[in-house]
């Protein structure tokens, strides 16, 4: 059961950082998702165009349509990743530009700078600062090849289907516990990765208060380096 919970937050997080990408750049987003079925698809066309011209050339009948249809699909394989990865990161500048202009005028409304006193809220806006420029591109490639690779999968098991249901059914067994496998990799990565980002922003933040010249007086002042070392040292050996 929490399990199940947790796999519904993951997609209702994941339904609502999508809404950002759309919300920054509706057309780039629109084209990402555009992009991933084609390329599930495409590798398909190209092996059942393979497969006919093979199959017409041993009837000797004209073969030459499909050669078309092969060389096009071939030639959208090759070229499809390379247009997403430029789409891809076009998207990833247009999100990290609206997170920062959002976090920009929400500062700008701010009357007090009290604000800027509370831990929590210094590593909220710190790791929505640093962290904009490259966890939209992880989230992105993760999105688009997880959506890629079920539709490759599910393609390919209506297309086996028609030639043979059982080869089909044995596909799908197979690829079960390997998409399990794969979500509780991916599932502990990011929890890990989470964990340890948000660590090292708290023991940048204490290193901070001792290295930066902003603080220097005010930690000398109240003679503060004992007890911001030994927080750090504790955060740094758990």
């Amino acid at each position: 059961m929490n399990h199940v919970k947790k796999l519904n937050q993951y997609f209702k997080e994941l339904a609502r950082t999508y809404h950002l990408f759309f919300k920054s750049a509706p057309l780039i987003a629109t084209l990402v998702l555009l992009l991933a079925p084609l390329q599930a698809v495409v590798p398909l066309i190209a092996v059942a165009a393979g497969q006919k011209v093979i199959d017409q050339v041993t009837n000797h009948s004209p073969f030459m349509e499909m050669i078309i249809v092969w060389i096009v699909a071939t030639a959208f394989q090759q070229f499809l990743p390379s247009l997403s990865t430029m789409v891809q990161g076009i998207l990833t500048d247009k999100l990290t530009g609206f997170i920062n202009i959002s976090l920009m005028k929400k500062s700008e409304d701010l009357q007090s700078i009290r604000i800027f006193d509370d831990s929590k809220y210094f590593d909220d806006l710190q790791m929505l600062r640093d962290d904009a420029s490259w966890r939209p591109v992880n989230l992105i490639v993760f999105g688009v090849s997880v959506l890629q690779s079920f539709l490759t999968l599910a393609f390919m098991l209506v297309y086996l289907a028609r030639y043979n249901w059982w080869l089909a059914l044995l596909l799908l067994v197979v690829m079960v516990p390997q998409s399990i496998s794969y979500y509780r990799i991916q599932q502990q990565s990011f929890e890990t990765m989470v964990e340890r980002s948000k660590n090292a922003r708290y023991l940048h933040y204490y290193s901070s208060l001792l290295l930066d010249r902003r603080d220097a007086k005010e930690v000398r002042l109240f003679n503060m380096f004992p007890k911001i070392i030994e927080k750090y040292i504790t955060l740094f050996e758990p």
